[in-house]
């Protein structure tokens, strides 16, 4: 059986190279033109996923470990204290910690490496593309706020296994994909 990082890199290519082939098929319907998938930018979401998933997956984990989104109560008899174990509160201050940490501190490092990936696919030299990186980057990281805050508030406060939020966030990644194939495609 697949350990639970494989299983959420292969969630992530796919549902990236779905969204890819979305955002072609939004942007053929735009401009009126005939659909025609455009291979290449589906195998580089494809490949962004592949490289971006797994770290994503290892720090979500850390991050869990170090701030539990639950707790366990502490009560006073020992009929009570069973109850408790069995259903943790939410930690709020945990979850917002978690919140913080991911818009900001990771929310950097994966705008700057989906820029920098991007501007290489596209044949930039390492200098260019971190250039180019520099003056996208605060649109892209507006952009982001929109929707990656409640996401990201949904997956700590809700969602119980790392697993489970990394597909949650794919699947808000396909909207989100859908605009950065949009944004892309018109390079």
């Amino acid at each position: 059986m697949p350990s639970a990082v494989v299983n959420t890199t292969v969630q992530s290519c796919v549902l990236s190279g779905i969204s890819n082939i979305i955002a072609q098929f939004i942007s053929a319907y735009q401009s009126n033109t005939q659909f025609t998938i455009n291979w290449t930018p589906v195998i580089h979401f494809v490949l962004y996923g592949a490289l971006s998933a797994p770290p994503n997956f290892y720090l979500q984990s850390l991050l869990e470990s170090l701030l539990p989104s639950k707790k366990q109560t502490s009560s006073q008899n020992v009929s009570e204290k069973k109850s408790a174990q069995s259903k943790p509160t939410l930690s709020i201050t945990n979850t917002i910690l978690k919140v913080f940490i991911d818009q900001t501190l990771l929310a950097i490092l994966n705008v700057m490496l989906f820029l920098i990936t991007f501007s290489l696919f596209r044949g930039a030299t390492l200098p260019q593309a971190i250039q180019s990186a520099e003056s996208e980057y605060w649109g892209m990281m507006k952009a982001g706020w929109k929707l990656w805050p409640f996401v990201s508030l949904s997956n700590f406060a809700v969602i119980k296994s790392v697993q489970g939020r990394a597909l949650l966030g794919s699947l808000a990644g396909i909207g989100w994909n859908v605009y950065l194939g949009l944004v892309q495609g018109g390079k």
